[in-house]
């Protein structure tokens, strides 16, 4: 496998654009908007591992069962050396396609590192299989959009990039753009914060909303709210002005989470978002802790 140059990533967009579920999290690395890497093989039927900024990555191309035994065992070898490299510094998670070829190989591969994924003991430096679902936004059937009362002592604004070094949590839009490209390439959100009001926390953050990728016509929604304010409707209220975003804008909004996180998969429906069901079954979604090196050596380069 050999680490692309930027300027040859447009060799990987037939192999994305054959992947059934969404690819939101990989293209913009592909288009220069978010910091990643990409790696494609030497060999034919070519295969590619894609990993962005946040920490996600997928591996797609060549099915398992049109390579050649060689080439197989080359990739399974290469895999092997990267999940345990000093160079991945950063935690994954894996999604690979086609999905269930891939598991099989995986589970050949790798039978002793990867248990179930559980919430209360799997840790970060745990490595997991988990499932990963995809929403696609029911425009017909969904609940009145952009009707939500801002409660008191809160303004809403649009979500700006020098908001970015104020927002602190898991999910934030600096781990998915690249500060010169929020502006031009799509980059949208909304920002619920304290009133100024001379106290401490006058113009704190405290939950918002963003398009985490976006195309042409799709975005998929970014989301956190800061654990204070948690439980209180806010993620929805701010959830609910870019839906409407997306809809004046003729977006096709799309939602996507781990299975174990309950709380984003109870407010995706309580937007109004479908799950996709897949005729191949569950996405197969694989924690990789980051393994102790050098930051300098990583090959996002962030």
């Amino acid at each position: 496998m050999r680490l692309l140059p930027p300027e040859e990533y447009e060799q990987v967009w037939p192999l994305v654009s054959s992947v059934e579920f969404a690819t939101l999290s990989f293209t913009p690395v592909l288009k220069g908007v978010m910091e990643g890497c990409v790696f494609l093989s030497a060999f034919s039927p070519k295969v590619s591992y894609i990993s962005n900024a946040y920490g996600m990555s997928l591996l797609c191309g060549a099915a398992p069962a049109t390579l050649p035994e060689e080439h197989l065992r080359s990739f399974t070898d290469w895999l092997r050396a990267h999940i345990f490299s000093r160079k991945r510094t950063y935690m994954e998670w894996l999604q690979a396609y086609p999905n269930n070829e891939w598991k099989e190989i995986f589970d050949k591969a790798f039978p002793s590192l990867l248990p179930t994924f559980d919430p209360e003991r799997t840790t970060r430096d745990s490595f997991a299989l988990c499932e990963r679902i995809n929403y696609r936004y029911d425009l017909e059937h969904s609940p009145l959009a952009g009707s939500a009362a801002i409660p008191e002592g809160l303004v809403l604004s649009p979500l700006l990039l020098e908001h970015f070094p104020h927002l602190d949590g898991a999910v934030v839009p600096m781990h998915f753009w690249k500060s010169d490209t929020w502006a031009t390439k799509g980059g949208a959100g909304f920002l619920l914060s304290a009133k100024s009001d001379g106290t401490a926390s006058a113009g704190q953050p405290v939950s918002w909303s963003f398009s985490s990728g976006v195309t042409e016509n799709q975005l998929e929604l970014g989301i956190e709210t800061v654990e204070a304010f948690r439980g209180k409707g806010l993620a929805r209220l701010v959830c609910d002005r870019l839906l409407v975003y997306c809809a004046e804008r003729g977006l096709d909004p799309i939602w996507c989470c781990r299975k174990s996180n309950v709380g984003s998969m109870r407010l995706a429906e309580a937007l109004g978002f479908r799950k996709i069901d897949y005729p191949f079954g569950p996405i197969h979604y694989y924690h990789l802790p980051a393994q102790q090196g050098d930051i300098a050596l990583d090959y996002r380069k962030l």
